[in-house]
């Protein structure tokens, strides 16, 4: 003999619905609460730097098995911008920083070397007309020159 459970009305449907509503919102509310004082407790362990640091770089610092406060605090002084990157964004050639090289000194002994462009290269390959003078380019490296040694 089956029992066969007893059909429920519209209403007692929609009671029901609503008290699981509201029982979501309530665990919602618990979970935020609860993941806010792991979050607290979490700055308490590793000082007053780590409130600058994302809860994805605290949960990574639990993993870590020695980690300071003086870590932590250093970490959280450098802005993600510093570090190169975006915040909240992945790393992209653009956004790394280009190394820029200042000018060689005024007092170093220039050396120009000039590059000749052969007859055949000054000439179209299609039509032989001359090629016409663009511009030039000009570079500067630093350079050493080497010993002479000699014997006297």
């Amino acid at each position: 003999m089956s029992t066969t459970p007893p059909e429920l009305t519209r209403e007692q449907l929609l009671e029901k619905l609503e008290a699981s509503f509201l029982r979501i919102a309530r665990l919602e509310q618990n979970n935020f609460l609860l993941a806010e004082e792991l979050r607290l407790l979490r700055i308490k362990k590793y000082g007053s730097g780590a409130e600058r640091l994302s809860d994805g770089q605290l949960a990574l610092l639990e993993l870590e098995p020695g980690v300071c406060a003086a870590e932590v605090a250093s970490e959280g002084e450098v802005a993600p911008a510093d570090k190169g990157l975006a915040p909240n964004s992945p790393l992209t050639k653009s956004a790394r920083k280009q190394p820029v090289r200042g000018p060689l000194p005024e007092h170093r002994p220039r050396e120009e070397r000039i590059v000749h462009v052969s007859t055949k290269d000054c000439h179209c390959a299609q039509c032989g007309a001359a090629k016409k003078l663009i511009g030039y380019q000009t570079s500067e490296r630093l350079a050493i020159k080497h010993i002479e040694l000699y014997v006297g």
